[in-house]
């Protein structure tokens, strides 16, 4: 433990912090600043890269998450995400490190909820599936990087229902099979 490690840990008062709790990295640089109110995570909160630049910022309420969460990597922001009493609520946005978008999806409650499309280093859409409080509930469709449609498929609670259609690049189909419960049924080749 450093001196300067030792001060702080010397100075802070007795108890469950309440107020800014500053953290510092052994060079001295902030490494997180966050507050509190009755030892409990209240308002915004922040963690700082080697650079000082921030990494994540988030809100609280009453020690949990609550409002915006945004994750940075070299001042371009990686991750948009929403909470609401702790779980994830509303759209959550990916992006890679030239801020294009690797995903979109939607939330309630903490689980996957409604539409959710991932995105290829191009850009071009690579899936695209419904949820239902966490589960595949709905289409499901896989592109190939041409932005073709490689697989078509129908979800119920998590498990494959109805018709799988896999299709070749020029939009032959190549393969069906009827699910039921999430068991092949039957399956064939495209005649």
């Amino acid at each position: 433990m450093s001196a300067e490690e030792r001060e702080q840990t010397a100075a802070a008062p007795p108890g469950p912090p309440d107020g800014e709790v500053v953290v510092y990295g052994e060079g001295g640089q902030i490494v997180s600043r966050s507050n509190f109110k009755n030892g409990l995570l209240e308002g915004e909160s922040a963690v700082y890269d080697e650079d000082g630049q921030p990494a994540q910022r988030m809100m609280f309420r009453a020690g949990l998450m609550e409002g915006p969460m945004v994750v940075y990597s070299k001042g371009r922001v990686l991750m948009f995400s929403f909470y609401k009493a702790g779980k994830l609520e509303g759209e959550s946005v990916t992006y890679d490190e030239e801020g294009r978008v690797l995903a979109r999806a939607n939330y309630k409650a903490g689980k996957l909820d409604g539409d959710s499309t991932w995105y290829g280093p191009g850009g071009a859409v690579v899936k695209r599936a419904q949820y239902r409080a966490g589960l595949a509930e709905g289409f499901s469709v896989e592109y190939y990087p041409s932005g073709k449609v490689f697989t078509r498929a129908q979800f119920k609670a998590d498990k494959l229902e109805g018709e799988r259609v896999t299709f070749a690049e020029d939009g032959r189909v190549k393969e069906r099979v009827l699910y039921a419960d999430g068991k092949p049924q039957a399956a064939g080749a495209a005649r």
